[in-house]
């Protein structure tokens, strides 16, 4: 087995670990205050690693899933789907409650423009949108995300 990579968000510790004999990955949340452990085992292993798809809502450990029906947020400490985002929006970014989501809006005549929205986890109501290209985001605390557009 092999830690491949690791990212601490909140009070929760996030790594992979890798096992090349039974050719799974699994994603390991560990809570520092409480120890608890949590943990979700990707056997596709090709592609992308399921790390980046981890997060914490709230100090609720999160696995992000994306399918034909849209994105989900699958809680690890209940075991189930919490919400779906519908496949209009693309979610691009997580900052505890706060989710980024991009999405093209036709016009009447037919022109696409770029859209860029801001939802709090779990409502699906936009609470803030603007024209433009989601390029990144930095968040410099869990209350703070500056969204950088094109």
């Amino acid at each position: 087995t092999t830690v491949t990579n690791a990212k601490i968000i909140g009070n929760f510790l996030i790594y992979s670990k890798f096992n090349y004999e039974n050719d799974d990955e699994n994603i390991i949340f560990y809570d520092i205050d409480t120890k608890e452990i949590f943990t979700c085992i990707n056997k596709t292993t090709y592609g992308k690693s399921l790390l980046a798809n981890a997060t914490v809502i709230d100090s609720v450990p999160y696995m992000i899933m994306r399918n034909a029906s849209g994105t989900q947020f699958f809680n690890l400490i209940a075991n189930e789907v919490d919400t779906t985002y519908s496949d209009e929006y693309q979610v691009l970014y997580v900052n505890n409650n706060t989710i980024i989501s991009a999405y093209t809006e036709k016009s009447i005549l037919g022109k696409e423009r770029k859209m860029v929205t801001i939802h709090k986890f779990p409502s699906k109501k936009v609470i803030l949108q603007e024209r433009g290209e989601f390029i990144g985001a930095v968040a410099s605390n869990s209350e703070t995300t500056y969204i950088f557009l094109k």
